[in-house]
């Protein structure tokens, strides 16, 4: 059975950085967020800025995947 991952932690900093774009930004960081921390989906953006925001919040993505995957190498569900 493949192991797939249903949950992931959403930090406020994220929340609230995202709350200073426009809907159409929002939107599109939320969406990168959810596919990159539960299917590894990298995005592609752009806008410089919108990389530059996708940089920084996804430092914290990736350690909520080593977390994950340190979990199941000890043979968690």
């Amino acid at each position: 059975m493949e192991k797939r991952r249903n949950t992931f932690k959403f930090y406020r900093s994220f929340r609230d950085a995202i709350g200073k774009m426009d809907e159409k930004g929002q939107l599109a960081l939320y969406k990168a967020i959810t596919n990159y921390a539960l299917d590894r989906q990298e995005p592609n953006f752009a806008e410089p800025a919108m990389q530059m925001v996708w940089e920084l919040m996804k430092m914290r993505l990736d350690y909520g995947w080593k977390i994950y995957e340190q979990h199941y190498q000890q043979g968690g569900q």
